[in-house]
């Protein structure tokens, strides 16, 4: 849908022309365009919804009944709402002024959300069973970091 409304000229124009803002494509080698994505066209699906009523027979048929499908909707409001603490902690680790010891901290509050909402997900579990098992691989993480996490 919305590289539809980003690469169609028409349908671009339309959905300008209604104030719609700009629609972020998913992009494989950055890492939070999923979540920018997702929240750029929920944000936003309320004038795509008005541009795909008003202009019926310009908007191809199959990504007017995508639109229309508030199923769609709902999968990518529930995904979004999984992806956005993994999204924050992503920008947190990847600052200039992150260190290992913060990340483990950082990868916590995200597990917490999870649990709060009974999503089966370790982020903790997996760092650790990464660190044991590849100790020959990672020398330079300190035994006080291994026994923090």
């Amino acid at each position: 849908i919305v590289k539809y409304f980003r690469n169609t000229h028409m349908s671009a124009a339309r959905y300008k022309a209604a104030g719609g803002k700009a629609l972020v494509m998913l992009q494989d080698v950055r890492w939070n365009t999923m979540e920018h994505s997702l929240e750029s066209y929920l944000q936003n699906w309320p004038i795509i919804l008005q541009v795909c009523e008003k202009h019926r027979g310009e908007i191809d048929r199959n990504i007017a009944n995508k639109v229309k499908n508030i199923g769609i909707k709902r999968n990518a409001e529930d995904f979004l709402i999984r992806l956005k603490p993994i999204s924050v902690a992503l920008d947190r680790v990847q600052s200039d002024t992150c260190v290992i010891s913060k990340t483990v901290e950082i990868w916590k509050d995200p597990e917490k959300t999870f649990e709060e909402n009974d999503q089966p997900i370790s982020v903790l579990k997996h760092v650790k069973e990464l660190l044991q098992s590849n100790n020959d691989r990672f020398p330079f993480f300190s035994q006080s970091v291994r026994s923090s996490i």
